[in-house]
């Protein structure tokens, strides 16, 4: 009992708490959830422009106090952007669909996705209030080891003759830990890394500003990655009852080699009015080319806040619950999972010494 509390001591007198956060979005906007890692079977809604895939998940459990805070992290990030011919194309042929004849279908596709583990350390680095402004900012640091990768670049196009014979020829750069493209058994490899993250909040009577860049700065270092530099050359008939028939090649470099990946930084704003009554803030987080707008509105209770947000990009509404010690949200763009396409989930606890 009296070697707990000689270790327990620094940290009660810090008057810190621990903690564990989790929270995770999925998104596309073509085919429901439930059918995009499958036969693409469901609602499909062609994209206007680009098919889109986003996921990010992280999952924290640490200490913080006012001024620092120490966790261990794992975090896994997705990003899928492809033509509106690829996903028509994929679409089609999934389901058996026929063929628009003579149509030339861009194959144009980037991959990029990794899972990662590590230490993440964040530190208040400047403080500011006096009569109603208030300014901090906190500086985090993030040591990472890469469990898994996936960054594709395709380049091509296909060519439907008929209504049941498509051919198509592409280009492809493809570093991994599994190959989804074709079949090729590979060691996994594994990196090393870093990322720096930045947040600056501001407070002026009843408004308030808030910027948070992760990743601002960060790469993977992927030691013996494999790979593939091939082309792509193929005739595949669609047989009238469905099954097809491929007659595939591929052909050019497949090996091991390092890779230097960087880390896409994420970039959330938020400007909110704040009385007694109830909160609303507009945000937008800024991924590669993505924008996520939202707006969030909080009602105040006796013990707890409710909210409800909504995310114009993918059409996803979440609401959630908090207290000084737990929070809890759920979303989605449609509760029929039949045809949902958005998925938003989280919560949080907090405990103090």
């Amino acid at each position: 009992m009296i070697k707990k509390s000689i270790f327990l001591t620094p940290l009660l007198l810090l008057g810190g708490e621990s903690f564990i956060e989790f929270q995770s979005f999925i998104a596309n906007n073509a085919i429901p959830l439930k059918n995009i890692a499958s036969d693409w079977s469901g609602k499909y809604q062609s994209p206007k422009k680009h098919f889109k895939v986003l996921e990010f998940s992280d999952l924290q459990i640490g200490y913080k106090d006012q001024n620092f805070s120490i966790s261990y992290i794992i975090k896994s990030d997705l990003f899928i952007k492809a033509s509106k011919d690829f996903s028509d194309l994929l679409y089609t042929v999934k389901q058996s669909q026929d063929l628009q004849t003579n149509r030339v279908y861009d194959l144009s596709l980037k991959l990029e996705g990794f899972v990662v583990q590590g230490l993440k350390y964040g530190q208040k680095i400047y403080n500011y209030k006096k009569d109603s402004l208030e300014i901090s900012v906190k500086g985090f640091v993030s040591v990472l080891k890469g469990e898994f990768l996936q960054y594709a670049d395709i380049k091509g196009f296909a060519v439907a003759s008929d209504k049941n014979t498509y051919s198509f020829n592409a280009d492809m750069e493809y570093y991994y830990s599994k190959n989804y493209f074709y079949d090729l058994t590979v060691k996994k490899p594994s990196a090393i890394g870093y990322s720096g993250d930045i947040s600056i909040n501001t407070r002026f009577k009843n408004y308030s500003f808030n910027l948070i860049c992760e990743n601002l700065v960060g790469y993977l270092f992927w030691k013996n990655a494999p790979y593939s530099d091939v082309h792509l050359k193929s005739n595949n008939t669609k047989i009238e009852n469905g099954e097809k028939k491929y007659n595939p090649t591929v052909y050019g470099y497949e090996g091991k080699r390092s890779l230097k990946e960087k880390i896409s930084p994420k970039i959330t704003s938020t400007l909110s009015y704040n009385n007694d009554f109830y909160k609303i803030s507009l945000s937008n987080l800024h991924y590669k080319s993505i924008n996520l707008p939202f707006i969030t509105i909080e009602k105040p209770a006796k013990n707890y806040t409710l909210s409800l947000q909504y995310e114009t990009s993918f059409k996803t509404m979440t609401i959630s619950i908090k207290n000084k010690r737990f929070s809890f949200f759920i979303g989605a763009e449609n509760p029929n999972l039949k045809i949902n396409r958005s998925f938003h989930l989280g919560f949080s606890f907090f405990h103090p010494f």
